[in-house]
């Protein structure tokens, strides 16, 4: 039996459309094992197609701009340096990613299910009754809404000719999983390495072994223990920074098991799902305080704080288990003898020893730090221009402030009377 699943946008979206990532590379792996059939609709399509090229459209625009900087002027005919400081090309790379889309739905030999059967009666009922998924602050889903009922009559042409028993549906948006709160044959997961595990261990018996071993205290307080050690040598990134960065210090706060990945009957490895507390303490312009002249092209004037940020992150981690104490002979020959459901095993029959060998956060993850992660900022100390240890600024500064808002006044802001423009009127 085939697990027929369909993936909302926000899934493929979550991956930012890295389609040879671990969680898409193993969903490829469950379908070319005929574990997993892959669905999709007109909607989803489109909506990933539009998402990559709105991705693209904002980042190439951001990287040309800096490209831009005069600063670079010198180095741009350079041998050296003419091909790093070349300007992207939008359309060719969002045809790119579009083809690695195409691909993907391609090499899954992925389903499109039909949209054109769909009851428009049935959505514009819904809507005018305000009934999921046009909640109170999501008033216009019809995209969503279509795709939910597509999914719905997609699944009765599929158990009518018995293909299968159920459809499992991927969303992180939970009012779109609480459409189908209803419909006992749609079951829902808010994440793919949910849905992975689920096919996993009823699939393969030595992962369900491996999943009841997960909770006991070794393989936990390994965990806890070793996790710290690799975000300190991991791929960190902090938005907005002005300079290089210091970890101060991480604390690990909880996992949850992704999916497990049997790679020989005797090793194991876990993806986990790990939150921590990551402390940093970075250097920052004080744009307020900092005065930039717009005809030069530079700040005349710069004051810097010096910050620490708490961040509660999220991120992917592999745990390789050693596998022991497994009597294969007797699971064989249960196999051989009642053929029945790993659910209807005998337990003694997947007692097993698993030993945590291994934890590391893969190659190519980057721990995102951002506003979205920011839990606690505090500044530490202000600094000016490059007197960045505990020097305070003394003395005039290059520029006239507003006496009553404090503000730099430079030609453009100059109200004429000594004050900035927005202070001007009322002295």
């Amino acid at each position: 039996m085939a697990y027929y699943v369909f993936l909302d946008t926000n899934i493929y979206e979550e991956s930012n459309f890295s389609f040879q990532n671990g969680k898409f590379t193993k969903l490829k792996e469950l379908i070319e094992s005929e574990s997993v059939i892959l669905l999709y609709n007109e909607v989803v399509y489109r909506e990933v197609r539009q998402h990559i090229e709105d991705y693209v459209k904002a980042a190439v625009g951001e990287y040309n701009a800096a490209i831009k900087n005069r600063g670079f002027a010198p180095f741009r005919n350079t041998e050296n340096w003419e091909k790093q400081l070349a300007l992207l090309d939008e359309k060719e790379l969002t045809n790119e990613q579009w083809q690695a889309w195409d691909d993907y739905l391609k090499d899954c030999h992925a389903i499109k299910i039909p949209t054109n059967n769909v009851d428009v009666d049935i959505i514009l009922d819904k809507y005018f009754k305000r009934q999921l998924p046009f909640e109170d602050k999501k008033q216009n889903e019809f995209k969503d809404a279509i795709t939910i009922e597509s999914i719905r009559k997609y699944y009765e042409i599929i158990s009518d000719n018995e293909f299968a028993e159920s459809i499992y549906v991927v969303a992180a948006d939970k009012g779109f999983r609480k459409s189908f709160r209803d419909d006992k044959e749609i079951v829902t997961f808010d994440s793919l390495n949910k849905f992975l595990n689920y096919v996993i261990i009823h699939t393969k018996y030595l992962a369900e072994a491996v999943d009841r071993q997960m909770g006991n205290d070794v393989i936990n307080r390994f965990i806890k223990d070793n996790i710290v050690d690799e975000v300190y040598t991991a791929n960190c990134d902090v938005d907005g920074c002005y300079d290089d960065f210091d970890i101060i210090s991480v604390e690990y706060r909880s996992h949850k098991v992704g999916y497990i990945n049997i790679v020989e009957d005797s090793l194991a490895e876990v993806t986990l799902e790990i939150t921590a507390e990551i402390c940093v303490e970075y250097t920052e312009r004080d744009e307020e305080n900092s005065y930039y002249d717009k005809e030069d092209g530079r700040y005349l004037f710069e004051e810097f704080i010096k910050v620490q940020e708490t961040h509660e992150v999220s991120f992917e981690a592999n745990l390789d288990l050693y596998i022991d104490n497994l009597d294969e002979e007797a699971i064989k020959q249960k196999l051989n003898d009642a053929r029945q459901l790993i659910q209807e095993y005998d337990d003694e029959l997947l007692t097993i020893t698993c030993e945590p060998e291994t934890i590391s956060i893969p190659k190519g993850t980057i721990i995102v730090m951002d506003e979205w992660s920011l839990s606690e900022r505090e500044i530490v100390s202000q600094t000016i221009d490059d007197n960045w240890e505990e020097e305070e600024w003394e003395g005039e500064k290059p520029y006239t402030t507003c006496p009553a808002c404090g503000k730099p006044i430079s030609h453009q802001n100059d109200g004429g009377n000594g004050f900035c423009i927005d202070c001007a009127w009322e002295h």
